[in-house]
């Protein structure tokens, strides 16, 4: 009698060992890597990466898409350190149709402080709940907003001055100034400078259009303009609000 249960329980114990180690293998190999997509030229007018968004004090994320047939989606994980204490703050389903796209996320300013660095990697994970090597850890500063002036609303000038105020907590080393004009109900880019701060720097900035070598007289028409300053550390930026104005 103790044989026969001996034999059994030895018997159940390989049945469980073999079933473990089948399941084990019928599980495919973990995501590959996530890849962030690489952050463009500050004056590009297609902008790509990592960068500060105009709607609100946050940072964007983008990365390239994994292509496992199990793909769950990523998730994202950030700290203050470079090289420890990550947590995650966020998972994004795999795309489907009719969803929002899968690669990009933007962290809220309610999570975040203006000019604190943040750091940040992103894995992927499949239907078994098995997460893909960490992506490289990229990293992003928030400047705090210009606050943009004049134009705005409905002028009569064609060459009109732009005026803004940079915060005085921060002195950027450049900005880009982005102006769009509206066709048929859509905004499309006119014009996009890089330009150097001035020697006699002061927050309010007051600029002619041929200060920014924009071509002037600008046609009549509806714009939208907005001012991304530069830091000296490397992505360190914000981007204003956009503000309109029609010339008639």
């Amino acid at each position: 009698m103790r044989n026969t249960l001996k034999i059994s329980v030895i018997l159940f114990i390989i049945s469980v060992v073999w079933l473990s180690c089948k399941d084990q293998s019928s599980k495919p190999p973990p995501p590959a890597k996530v890849r962030f997509v690489e952050k463009t030229a500050e004056s590009d007018t297609l902008e790509r990466g990592i960068d500060a968004v105009p709607e609100s004090d946050a940072i964007y994320l983008e990365w390239y898409s994994n292509h496992e047939e199990n793909l769950a989606g990523y998730v994202i994980s950030r700290s203050i350190f470079e090289d420890r204490n990550f947590v995650e703050i966020a998972r994004i389903k795999k795309i489907t149709e009719f969803e929002l796209p899968d690669t990009t996320f933007i962290d809220q300013v309610d999570s975040l402080n203006i000019l604190d660095r943040y750091y940040y990697y992103i894995e992927a994970i499949d239907d078994f709940d098995q997460l893909g090597e960490p992506s490289d850890v990229v990293s992003y500063k928030l400047v705090p907003k210009p606050i943009l002036g004049s134009p705005r609303n409905v002028i009569t000038q064609t060459s009109p001055d732009f005026t803004w105020d940079f915060d005085e907590s921060f002195v950027p080393n450049a900005f880009v100034f982005r102006l769009l004009k509206r066709n048929n109900q859509k905004y499309f880019y006119y014009f996009t400078k890089l330009s150097l701060l001035r020697d006699d720097y002061a927050p309010h900035q007051q600029w002619t259009g041929d200060e920014l070598t924009l071509p002037t007289p600008l046609p009549s028409g509806t714009y939208r303009w907005r001012i991304d300053p530069i830091g000296a550390e490397e992505n360190q930026g914000a981007e204003s609000i956009w503000l309109d104005f029609t010339i008639q």
